[in-house]
């Protein structure tokens, strides 16, 4: 397990100072602004609770905040951070965050040890850091993957195991383990263990506080230390174009850029020059900006700095279109980019939910093409009533994907007519070339017939007349005879185009109808589709409705079984404690009366039990 992950490495600097997609690291610390007063209060938050959820939506810079914002600041106020990113794919949960502390741990104090087989409790109470000058802080990153991968993938006990070995380490218990070695080895609890001497922070989708809710019942300090992380702010995001870029733009192109980002809230505003909108108030996307600033970077020129002419001329829509582009090309499949466009929006061009089984059943999409489209902040995952659902990431990514889908729709609708057409017209063709060959054939060969006939019944007169002459006159017959079948085809051919004409006026009636009947058809079907849509709507929403019923019921029904069993040991210990008294009262009874010598009996003296 590596302790940073390592997507997203582009080193910045003062002349290429914005991460894009990136995710910021803590060797980009100094370039990493806007965030001071979410990391004030995340940092104090911190340093007075033993442990601090984090949690915000997908895309608000939580990764960034903890590795270039709070790391630093711990390492310079004697905490040690320790960053912690758990594989659910590798085996031993437990042992990956045992390793990766003593990895981290052993760079900076040598005398440090590994955990062996000593519990997270017992390896943070025996070992220190440097004698304890430096105080272990345990961020673990992402941890949503432990309601999703941890669950799905892992085993039961596993999981269990893992979630008592941090109930122990949060709440600062003895471990049952380490009570029960104490005293078979007859040994005292130290002192030292009573004091908790490191932090622990999880970072996860604010869409699983639900589930860390859950979690309460095992480890309550969960709900002592909560930080939201949301939208940037007009005024913060001010601060993280302008200071690690005042090499490269100014004030006023800073605040131009502000007021073309599209708001958070105002997802259907398409940037112009007169919007007048309050830009220091403004909600902005985090990635969405930094994935500007960084394009608008990349055009300018080498010498020179930002203008507004290229912020003008730079529109967000295109970018975020090309961003679209070139990560649904990543995915290598037309079927799978099909499936973004007609499961997540609805059919007027808004985002909707979609279940990550439905694109994995019904589009044959792979879990490794979903999550390059969250990593790249393409769509947003989350759980709801413990499923897996994605939409996509901002309105302005939703109108780019409802344009290609129009797009690809009307291509498609062209390729369905322009086929049929086709057919239409070669089937036509070919019956009017059948029709009419074989219709000029057969007055060919009356015309001929007809002036063979005429022009032998001269000839034989002509010969019993003429005699030697009839064989000349004979052919100057043929030879009328001949025009006279030329004409007979340029008639008959003229009556021809007339019927080919009717042919063709019937054929385009015909078709007319059938495009009329064609519409008529696909307006019926959008009809039932969008009819479809909403009952497929009410059922979900019953569904979301029954599934939350039944959790609350579930949840009720374990909290009255570990009642009643909490109240079964109760009366079993109280039964117990009744017949220990019960037996003393009887031996009270049983003994020599004290008055007698003074004394007060012992009840459990053997001696004086008759």
């Amino acid at each position: 397990m590596s302790a940073v992950p390592e997507i997203y490495s582009k080193k910045l600097s003062p002349t290429d100072p914005y991460k894009g997609l990136g995710t910021f690291l803590e060797s980009d610390k100094d370039y990493f602004k806007g965030r001071s007063s979410e990391l004030d209060r995340l940092y104090e938050l911190v340093t007075t609770y033993a442990i601090t959820l984090l949690f915000g939506k997908s895309g608000m810079g939580k990764s960034s905040l903890l590795q270039a914002g709070l790391i630093p600041r711990l390492r310079q106020t004697g905490y040690y951070p320790i960053y912690i990113r758990i594989d659910f794919g590798m085996p031993d949960l437990l042992q990956q965050v045992k390793d990766t502390i003593y990895a981290e741990t052993v760079k900076v104090d040598k005398n440090f040890k590994p955990a062996g087989e000593r519990t997270l409790w017992e390896y943070l109470h025996r070992e220190s850091i440097l004698d304890g000058l430096l105080s272990p802080v345990l961020i673990f990153d992402q941890f949503e993957e432990y309601f999703t991968r941890g669950r799905t993938e892992r085993k039961q006990e596993e999981i269990i195991n893992f979630v008592r070995e941090m109930s122990d380490l949060i709440e600062n218990k003895i471990p049952d383990t380490v009570q029960r070695k104490l005293m078979d080895e007859d040994d005292i609890v130290d002192s030292t263990y009573q004091k908790a001497d490191y932090k622990i922070i999880f970072s996860f989708r604010e869409e699983y506080l639900p589930q860390f809710e859950g979690l309460k019942f095992r480890i309550p300090s969960l709900k002592d230390s909560r930080f939201r992380l949301t939208h940037l702010i007009g005024k913060n995001a001010l601060a993280a174009i302008l200071e690690p870029g005042k090499e490269i733009i100014e004030k006023e192109e800073a605040i131009r850029i502000l007021q073309v980002i599209p708001s958070a809230q105002d997802a259907e505003y398409a940037p112009d020059e007169t919007r007048t909108d309050d830009w220091s108030t403004k909600k902005i996307e985090p990635f969405i900006l930094s994935l500007y600033c960084d394009e608008l970077n990349k055009k300018r020129s080498a010498t020179g700095k930002i203008t507004k002419s290229l912020i003008n001329d730079t529109k967000v829509d295109d970018i975020l279109r090309q961003h679209y582009f070139k990560n649904i090309e990543k995915l290598g499949s037309k079927k799978a980019a099909s499936s973004i466009e007609e499961e997540l929006l609805t059919e007027g061009g808004k985002r909707r939910f979609s279940s990550v089984n439905q694109l994995i059943e019904k589009y044959k999409m792979s879990e490794s093409q979903i999550q390059l489209l969250v990593d790249n902040r393409v769509i947003r995952r989350e759980t709801r009533n413990e499923g897996e659902y994605v939409e996509l990431i901002h309105d302005k990514v939703a109108e780019v994907v409802f344009e290609e889908r129009n797009k690809r729709r009307r291509r498609k609708r062209a390729v369905r007519v322009g086929a049929a057409g086709a057919f239409i017209f070669v089937t036509m063709f070919t019956l009017l070339f059948i029709f009419g060959r074989q219709k000029t054939i057969r007055i060919a060969r009356e015309a001929e017939i007809e002036a063979r006939a005429r022009a032998e019944e001269e000839a034989k007169a002509d010969f019993s007349r003429q005699g030697l002459l009839v064989s000349i006159d004979s052919l100057n017959k043929v030879i009328v005879a001949k025009d006279d079948i030329n004409k007979a085809l340029i008639t008959k051919g003229l009556g021809d185009v007339t019927v080919k004409d009717k042919v063709v006026n019937d054929l385009r009636s015909q078709i007319s109808a059938l495009e009329i009947a064609n519409k008529s058809l696909q307006n019926e079907q959008n009809n039932a589709s969008q009819e479809n849509t909403s009952l497929n709507q009410k059922v979900n929403e019953q569904k979301d409705d029954l599934n939350a019923k039944q959790a609350e019921i579930d949840r009720l029904t374990k909290e009255k079984s570990s009642l009643q069993s909490s109240l079964d040991a109760t009366k079993k210990d109280l039964d117990s404690k009744t017949n220990t008294v019960n037996d003393l009262q009887r031996q009270l009874k049983e003994c020599d009366c004290p008055g007698k010598t003074g004394k007060i009996a012992n009840p459990f003296d053997t001696t004086k039990i008759k």
